[in-house]
């Protein structure tokens, strides 16, 4: 195809945006609600599941030593520990802090009981994160290991907890892509039919068309172009509104101190999701022609 060719046909495609300009602006309204509740749902599954993602790797093992360890054999212990696959941090938690904090405590809470207790009797702990919530448990298997261990007394995890709350991340995801799919369908099948009405007025234009000799190339590409442009600006009108409400609604969360608000997620690249909802807008919207012309050029 010539130069000047598509040059024409992108100017044909411009003017008959402008020639029918109530179809139009039904097309992209239709396409910006579509894609607005589209993208809205999508973002806010997503959100959902990053936020439940990220509560497993908030948990911990917790390591006590033996109260007779050292505190030489005690440092020793993290660093192979530290050294060891899949461990993300291990912290130490001192006997000694630890007893300054039940005193603390007991002392806020009038119960006296650490006066009666002679010296120290609590032990070393060392708190450890993984880098993937999976290999907790593997890992808590491996340090009960007494004869590679000898100086860890107790390994605890809340194994149950954890296998629950990565079931419900699985099961967030799962159901993510499920509701998504459907409503991608639902909006293609919405814009679909909306792109359908614009190349149904046009029909007696498209039969001309043809009867002069024009090829179904020429007479479909200025209409794809339509439906490119419908796609890609109702996309970018229904972003625009998808970020600012949930914006919106992160700040309103932020604003209550609670640990849901402290765990809050890095957002979605706004430039990644304008991107990802102008290609699925312009990808709908020029299919949606494509398919709605067939019958059209059909005719002889």
């Amino acid at each position: 195809m010539r130069f000047a060719t598509l040059a024409f046909l992108f100017d044909e495609a411009y003017k008959n945006i402008k020639r029918n300009g109530l179809m139009s602006i039904a097309a992209i309204t239709t396409v910006t609600i579509t894609m607005a509740i589209l993208g809205g749902v999508d973002y806010s599954l997503y959100r959902v599941y990053q936020v439940a993602s990220t509560l497993p790797s908030k948990f911990e093992i917790q390591v006590f030593l033996k109260t007779n360890a050292t505190r030489k054999q005690t440092l020793a212990l993290q660093n192979t520990i530290q050294g060891m696959p899949g461990v993300k941090t291990v912290s130490l938690f001192t006997k000694e802090a630890a007893w300054a904090e039940m005193q603390q405590e007991d002392k806020e809470r009038r119960t006296f009981l650490t006066a009666d207790v002679p010296g120290n009797p609590l032990p070393d702990r060392l708190d450890i994160k993984m880098k993937r919530p999976q290999d907790i448990h593997p890992m808590c298997l491996t340090l009960r290991n007494s004869a590679r261990f000898p100086w860890i007394d107790t390994v605890k995890e809340d194994n149950e907890t954890l296998n629950r709350m990565m079931a419900t991340t699985r099961l967030i995801a799962n159901l993510g892509i499920v509701i998504g799919l459907f409503l991608l369908v639902a909006s293609a099948f919405v814009i679909q039919n909306t792109i359908r009405l614009t190349v149904y007025a046009r029909r007696r234009e498209i039969r001309i068309m043809q009867l002069v000799g024009a090829t179904s190339r020429f007479i479909r590409f200025p209409l794809i172009l339509e439906g490119f442009f419908y796609g890609c600006l109702g996309s970018l009108l229904a972003s625009g509104i998808v970020l600012f409400a949930a914006e919106q609604f992160s700040n309103y969360v932020r604003a209550f101190q609670t640990p849901i608000s402290e765990q809050l997620p890095q957002e979605i690249n706004p430039f990644v999701f304008v991107l990802g909802m102008m290609v699925v807008g312009m990808l709908i919207g020029s299919f949606g022609v494509f398919l709605s012309i067939r019958r059209f050029l059909k005719r002889v």
